[in-house]
């Protein structure tokens, strides 16, 4: 059955029964029908392994199983309204591939050990079935959620109301963007960050572990009077002799002039550019960068002298 002849029986019955039943039933419908793509017998063995000693098969394959994916996950966000791209109804269609892959090949292990094609044909639906609970499970509301990031992996409960429940739980792509730039704009790095700042009261508490060290640093240097922390990276240092200098940092291993120059932008002008980096030095680039601007660029032993001629 094509891809998208199989979408449209979907689309046509959605109105009674939800979409990812709908695919349980096609399942249970075509082994009823016998129809030949879901034949166990000594001819679809055959195809089998033609088909695992071809990678160009293979290839096909896996783009008709990518096709049927997308179809299924716009299918998906179509019958909830919801954008096309909408990641839950991609996640749902990814994880209902899955599970007929594996009833799949799973049914054909079982036909090549028993021969029994009916064997083989209640492990494919059972498989399925089981699939399909699984998938309306994880798809179903609830208010423990699991969150993945290029920070770290967090299972965390919010027992929220519908309507707060609605505001915080952003999902879009559109979401994501915005909640990226509201982190670089704010100057915090990560939303723990933020949740300190939140908790204590005082955003210039809540100081993030790449700066916490350098800001500690400033604090016990014997000619700064008082400090007051504008971003997790920018610092207003008020020293003995009563100058004030904007300070901000950077923990790039060797600053460019892109680092530099970004650092101004998105947090306006500052008197010094430190490179909290131990081990890194700053460019050459940097450096010009920094004079061009109306700072200076340095290391720690340099903005120690620095501070206190100043």
């Amino acid at each position: 059955m094509p891809a998208r002849a199989t979408i449209g029986m979907i689309a046509n019955t959605i109105q009674t029964i939800s979409p990812i039943e709908t695919l349980r039933l096609l399942a249970h419908r075509l082994v009823a029908e016998q129809t030949p793509y879901l034949e166990f017998s000594s001819g679809s063995q055959d195809f089998i392994k033609t088909v695992e000693q071809s990678e160009t098969l293979k290839a096909r394959a896996r783009a008709i199983r990518d096709e049927l994916a997308q179809l299924v996950a716009e299918s998906l966000a179509e019958c909830s309204e919801k954008d096309l791209d909408d990641p839950d109804a991609h996640l749902a269609a990814g994880l209902l591939m899955a599970t007929w892959t594996v009833a799949f090949l799973q049914a054909h292990r079982i036909f090549r050990k028993t021969r029994d094609a009916e064997a083989a044909k209640e492990a494919f639906l059972a498989m399925v079935d089981k699939g399909t609970r699984g998938v309306k499970a994880a798809m179903a509301d609830k208010r423990d959620y699991y969150c993945q990031s290029r920070r770290g992996n967090r299972l965390f409960e919010l027992g929220l109301g519908p309507v707060a429940l609605a505001f915080c739980a952003a999902s879009s792509k559109q979401d994501h963007a915005a909640i990226e730039r509201v982190i670089a704009e704010a100057g915090r790095d990560t939303f723990g960050t933020l949740s300190s700042a939140a908790l204590d009261g005082d955003a210039n508490t809540a100081s993030h572990k790449v700066y916490k060290f350098s800001d500690r640093l400033l604090r016990q240097f014997g000619p700064v009077a008082d400090v007051v922390r504008e971003f997790d990276r920018v610092h207003r240092v008020s020293l003995r002799t009563g100058t004030t200098l904007r300070i901000g940092m950077v923990a790039d291993y060797e600053p460019t002039a892109d680092a530099v120059r970004s650092l101004w932008e998105r947090f306006g002008p500052v008197d010094i550019a430190w490179n909290i980096n131990p081990n890194g030095t700053p460019s050459t680039e940097a450096l010009d960068a920094g004079r061009e601007l109306g700072c200076e660029v340095m290391k720690w032993d340099e903005l120690k002298e620095h501070l206190k001629k100043a």
